[in-house]
């Protein structure tokens, strides 16, 4: 594990062999969102994806809550008339959710305590939430008196379906760790003690599967929450096609023939 550049950091950025850890680095102020965080987060999500050697992108968060949101200290420092909340939007915070949700390897989450406000969008664009036993999410836009951004609108709608998406971000209905397994949100709960080496675990059973086969599926997947059959069928085939034609698929197919586990 490589060492952190330096505490005071909004983010860390961690190598556990074939994973690359991102950490939100602000326990201090509940991990809340800043224009430096959120640049820092997408600077090491292209940094990790970038590198050939890592098969896995794991979020974690330092402190007993994963994030509280944005920082509004922070982002109403200099007066309320100051802000440009879609430019904002525009240039920080939509980039750092496109990037989360488009990158090409697999995003495990570590839910530690509770993400609320825009931190929910980043927690649901992961593609595995691990999560405390402590853990919940939290709307908290309609008691300031805002509509959901950072892409939890989107993910909201189809992780949780219409009505209970109305009811979590309206009514202020939290999702805590039961209910999100129960819906199918998380992908496991685990004792607050064990989140990170859990996370750790789930990554690495990953980062052992064929790299092509995992970033192709996801494309695949990510395809089909917009597509009809028929447009969802055709990219299953081209995606088929390259996963085929790849040396993975050759060195599945000699180790289901010598019943041994791949080496990918």
């Amino acid at each position: 594990m490589s060492n952190p550049s330096s505490a005071q950091e909004p983010v860390l950025a961690f190598h556990h062999g074939r994973l690359y850890e991102i950490r939100l680095n602000r326990a201090h102020r509940l991990n809340g969102f800043t224009d430096a965080l959120a640049t820092s987060v997408i600077h090491h999500i292209k940094k990790a994806e970038d590198d050939p050697n890592v098969r896995v992108l794991l979020m974690t968060a330092t402190g007993p809550t994963f994030s509280c949101g944005m920082d509004l200290d922070d982002l109403l420092h200099d007066g309320y008339e100051a802000v440009q909340i879609s430019k904002l939007l525009d240039t920080i915070y939509n980039p750092l959710i496109r990037k989360l949700a488009s990158v090409r390897l697999p995003v495990v989450a570590a839910l530690n305590g509770i993400a609320a406000g825009g931190a929910v969008g980043l927690v649901l664009a992961a593609d595995f939430i691990v999560a405390s036993k402590d853990a919940k999410l939290v709307s908290a836009f309609s008691k300031l008196g805002l509509v959901p951004d950072c892409g939890v609108s989107w993910a909201a709608v189809r992780k949780l379906g219409y009505n209970r998406a109305m009811a979590f971000s309206l009514l202020e209905r939290t999702i805590d760790a039961n209910e999100g397994m129960r819906l199918g949100v998380f992908t496991e709960v685990v004792g607050t003690s064990d989140l990170h080496s859990s996370a750790i675990e789930l990554s690495e059973k990953l980062a052992a599967t064929s790299a092509m086969a995992t970033s192709l599926t996801k494309a695949a997947f990510n395809d089909a929450l917009s597509a009809p059959l028929e447009t969802q069928l055709e990219t299953e085939r081209g995606l088929q096609d390259s996963a085929f034609s790849g040396s993975d698929f050759m060195e599945g197919f000699r180790a289901f023939k010598e019943k041994r586990r791949p080496q990918f």
